[in-house]
């Protein structure tokens, strides 16, 4: 796998002159304002000009629950309608089908350190990719525990999980290991934990295979990291309170179960996910 190669680091927290001079058509910080403003506003014809996957609807679930209960979360990015730029970051990963990423760097009142929102060049601009980075692990208050038995709630937990180890594919530990962190149960040990994020750099085939539709042909990488579906095959209700859900991967003859927690506050975490890793089949030599 090829290792990213970053190739400009400009950092925003200047003046408001030279803050005015990088807002610019078409630059990373422009459209991270589109984004954030429609969003703020609920302006899903905005947000459709600013996602990268015209499907985002399907495919980025946590974005769309935010954005149904708790569209505050994105205004908290802005700073007098303007985004609460730290930096932004452009690398070129060439993985995944992924050739220039962006990672727009913003404070908010409502989290401790800053986070990322990542953007990726498609079709002759910048279009926001995931915004993951801004919502994992926030939480609105008076949350409720969500109810798992249609299997949505868990389908968006485990598709966090996902994205968060993409994200390390893609060179960007720091924020994928952050989202992974936040979809985890306090239960997971470290060593486990550890073994997870070890995946994207030892056995990335095996994670890919969990994103609907990839084949081991093209070991598993035949796939839109910025626009995926994950498959939970039925979810059923364990003993303990916590729930079951069956992970489809195209490399595998059955699917893989994966357990849930539905929190008070509202939150979905996994409490086991070792099933995953194992019994995925390997692409060939020729392929890997």
């Amino acid at each position: 796998m090829s290792k990213t190669i970053w190739i400009a680091v400009i950092a925003l927290v200047a003046s408001a002159p030279e803050l005015s001079a990088a807002w610019q058509a078409d630059t990373p910080a422009q459209v991270a304002e589109r984004f954030l403003v429609a969003a703020a506003q609920g302006d899903e014809t905005g947000l459709d000009a600013a996602m990268a996957d015209a499907d985002w609807r399907e495919t980025h679930p946590l974005l769309v629950r935010a954005l149904r209960e708790w569209p505050e979360v994105f205004a908290s990015y802005l700073d007098e309608g303007k985004p609460a730029l730290q930096e932004v970051i452009e690398a070129t990963p060439n993985a995944l089908g992924v050739e220039q990423l962006a990672r727009v760097v913003l404070r908010s009142a409502l989290a401790a350190e800053a986070r990322s929102l990542h953007l990726v060049w498609r079709d002759g601009g910048w279009k926001v990719g995931s915004a993951t980075g801004l919502l994992a692990g926030l939480e609105p208050g008076g949350g409720e525990a969500p109810d798992l038995s249609d299997g949505e709630e868990a389908s968006a937990a485990l598709h966090t999980l996902l994205e968060g180890l993409y994200l390390i594919s893609l060179g960007e530990r720091h924020t994928g290991e952050a989202i992974v962190a936040s979809v985890l149960a306090d239960t997971v040990t470290e060593s486990a934990t550890q073994m997870v994020l070890g995946y994207p750099d030892a056995e990335p085939y095996v994670l890919y295979s969990y994103a609907a539709g990839t084949t081991v042909q093209e070991a598993y990488e035949d796939f839109d990291p910025f626009g995926f579906r994950v498959l939970l095959e039925r979810i059923e209700a364990r003993a303990d309170g916590g729930w079951r859900g069956y992970a489809v991967s195209s490399g595998a003859r059955r699917s893989k179960p994966v357990g849930f927690v539905a929190l008070d506050s509202g939150r979905v975490v996994i409490d086991d996910f070792s099933a995953l890793l194992v019994g995925v089949e390997k692409p060939s030599a020729d392929t890997w």
